[in-house]
């Protein structure tokens, strides 16, 4: 094992430096959303929708979405 010299300091990680990507730049990349809901969700269905014009209240009534996750897959369709 490498042990540190009184010179030498351990680097930890601080708990800011963990923030989740994005979390600076909540303007341009939205809150995520819950990963179960996201992992279950039929996309190409939601692009679908959105396509044909549906409303935002009724795409998030069948597919049981928050306005944030809405919010969160719209900008997710864009990139």
């Amino acid at each position: 094992m490498h042990s540190l010299r009184n010179s030498e300091t351990a680097r930890h990680a601080t708990i800011p430096a963990l923030q989740p990507l994005g979390s600076k730049n909540d303007d341009i990349n939205p809150p995520g959303m819950d990963p179960i809901i996201l992992a279950n969700l039929d996309f190409d269905l939601f692009t679908s929708l959105c396509k044909l014009g549906v409303s935002e209240e009724k795409i998030n009534a069948v597919l049981c979405l928050s306005d944030g996750d809405f919010e969160y897959l719209s900008a997710l369709k864009t990139t």
